[in-house]
């Protein structure tokens, strides 16, 4: 068994390097769990403010264009 733990007398290397490699992907596993709640929750957030009444547009201030005779030239009555 220690020998197999030593491989070969590489074992210091391949442990810390196993070891670091494991920390790393366990730190990016809980990093994308924490940034996908918080994500979740920015999108609850966003529907909840979909879903609210909005207030009314101001009232138009310039009144539109009258569509009928709109194909005559402007002044040509």
């Amino acid at each position: 068994m220690v020998e197999w733990l030593a491989m070969g007398g590489y074992g210091a290397y391949v442990w810390t390097s196993f070891v670091l490699t494991v920390g790393l992907l366990l730190g990016l596993l809980w990093h994308s769990h924490r940034l996908a709640r918080r994500r979740e929750a920015e999108l609850a957030e966003l529907r909840s403010r979909l879903r609210e009444p909005r207030p009314r547009p101001a009232p138009r201030l310039i009144r539109e264009r009258d569509t009928v005779g709109a194909d005559q030239a402007p002044g040509s009555a």
